[in-house]
């Protein structure tokens, strides 16, 4: 609506870190997704990502069945690494409620907030380690390129630069 995917994705592949090769790619849109589903529901968090998946899949340079294997692994890796970072905090998404119930009624004690960080942390991790292997072994290997993805990124940024940096205003914003 309001170019919020492309000024996120500007400003996640101006790291060359992030957008050197596609496997690194595929690791940071997870990352990035897990970042935000730790706070966010996992269907907002799935659903502010798929846009940007999008677009790192319609810029990736290679041949079609590598692209559609490497689209797969994206869209996939942005759905799972929602349901992975959502364990990581009671806040993650509102089925821990029920369960920190149920754990309240079974044992009598209720795990305070940076004990389940403390417990499900590690387990968010090793999950997302365990899915990025999986995504590896059934969708790889991924081609070793990445730059497009950075030129066009760089494109849009000069195509849309003086808009990326700030919020787009409606006519009727100069009545504010």
């Amino acid at each position: 609506m309001h170019g919020l995917d492309r000024r996120l994705v500007s400003r996640f592949f101006q790291f060359p870190l992030v957008s050197r090769t596609a496997l690194r790619s595929l690791a940071s849109v997870g990352l990035l997704t897990a970042g935000l589903s730790v706070w966010m529901s996992n269907t907002a968090t799935t659903a502010a990502v798929v846009p940007i998946a999008r677009h790192i899949h319609q810029t990736f340079p290679a041949a079609p069945e590598r692209k559609k294997s490497f689209g797969t692994a994206l869209f996939l890796t942005s759905a799972y690494a929602s349901s992975i970072g959502g364990i990581v905090t009671p806040v993650g998404s509102p089925t821990k409620l029920v369960v920190l119930g149920h754990l309240e009624r079974l044992t009598g004690r209720r795990p305070g907030f940076i004990q389940w960080i403390l417990i499900a942390g590690p387990v968010g991790v090793l999950l997302f380690l365990l899915w990025l292997a999986l995504a590896i072994r059934l969708f790889g290997p991924f081609p070793p390129e990445g730059p497009v993805v950075r030129r066009e990124t760089a494109r849009l940024m000069r195509g849309h630069g003086r808009h990326l940096s700030r919020r787009p205003c409606r006519s009727d914003c100069s009545r504010l």
